[in-house]
Protein backbone atom coordinates (compact mmCIF):
# COMPACT_ATOMS: atom_id res chain seq x y z
CA UNK A 1 0.00 0.00 0.00
CA UNK A 2 1.27 3.53 -0.55
CA UNK A 3 0.85 6.09 1.65
CA UNK A 4 -2.55 7.78 0.75
CA UNK A 5 -4.09 4.42 0.72
CA UNK A 6 -3.09 4.02 4.55
CA UNK A 7 -4.30 7.52 5.45
CA UNK A 8 -7.63 6.42 3.66
CA UNK A 9 -7.98 2.85 5.19
CA UNK A 10 -6.90 4.38 8.38
CA UNK A 11 -9.32 6.94 8.22
CA UNK A 12 -12.01 4.71 7.24
CA UNK A 13 -11.44 2.23 10.16
CA UNK A 14 -10.74 4.52 13.42
CA UNK A 15 -13.36 8.04 11.79
CA UNK A 16 -10.09 10.26 12.15
CA UNK A 17 -6.62 10.58 10.66
CA UNK A 18 -3.20 9.06 11.33
CA UNK A 19 -1.85 12.48 11.80
CA UNK A 20 -4.68 13.31 14.44
CA UNK A 21 -3.87 9.99 16.31
CA UNK A 22 -0.14 11.11 16.26
CA UNK A 23 -0.98 14.36 17.85
CA UNK A 24 -3.04 12.74 20.54
CA UNK A 25 -0.37 10.36 21.36
CA UNK A 26 1.86 13.17 21.91
CA UNK A 27 -0.44 15.51 23.65
CA UNK A 28 -0.93 12.42 26.18
CA UNK A 29 2.47 11.79 26.64
CA UNK A 30 3.46 15.72 27.08
CA UNK A 31 0.57 15.93 30.02
CA UNK A 32 1.93 12.88 31.61
CA UNK A 33 4.99 14.66 31.65
CA UNK A 34 3.75 18.21 33.06
CA UNK A 35 1.73 16.64 35.83
CA UNK A 36 4.88 14.56 36.99
CA UNK A 37 7.87 16.27 36.54
CA UNK A 38 8.97 19.74 36.97
CA UNK A 39 10.90 19.71 33.53
CA UNK A 40 10.82 22.93 31.75
CA UNK A 41 7.58 22.82 29.51
CA UNK A 42 10.10 23.69 26.39
CA UNK A 43 12.01 20.33 27.16
CA UNK A 44 8.87 18.22 27.23
CA UNK A 45 7.60 20.05 24.04
CA UNK A 46 10.91 19.22 22.10
CA UNK A 47 10.70 15.50 23.50
CA UNK A 48 7.41 14.88 22.31
CA UNK A 49 8.10 16.05 18.99
CA UNK A 50 6.91 19.57 18.54
CA UNK A 51 9.42 21.42 16.59
CA UNK A 52 8.00 24.67 17.36
CA UNK A 53 6.74 25.80 20.97
CA UNK A 54 4.26 28.38 19.61
CA UNK A 55 2.94 25.34 17.66
CA UNK A 56 2.77 22.95 20.79
CA UNK A 57 1.02 25.61 22.39
CA UNK A 58 -1.67 25.98 20.30
CA UNK A 59 -2.15 22.52 19.86
CA UNK A 60 -2.16 22.27 23.57
CA UNK A 61 -4.50 24.21 24.39
CA UNK A 62 -7.14 23.22 21.54
CA UNK A 63 -6.99 19.72 22.92
CA UNK A 64 -6.79 20.45 26.40
CA UNK A 65 -8.73 23.83 26.62
CA UNK A 66 -5.22 24.53 29.15
CA UNK A 67 -1.96 26.31 27.95
CA UNK A 68 0.99 23.85 28.76
CA UNK A 69 1.11 26.18 31.97
CA UNK A 70 -2.05 26.26 33.06
CA UNK A 71 -2.45 22.61 33.04
CA UNK A 72 0.69 22.28 35.54
CA UNK A 73 -0.73 24.22 38.17
CA UNK A 74 -3.36 21.64 38.30
CA UNK A 75 -0.89 19.16 39.46
CA UNK A 76 2.16 21.78 41.51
Amino acid sequence: MNASSICRYFKRKTGGSIFDLILKLRIAYTKRQLSSTKTPVSTIAYDAGFNNLANFNVQFKKLTGYTPSQYRMLFF
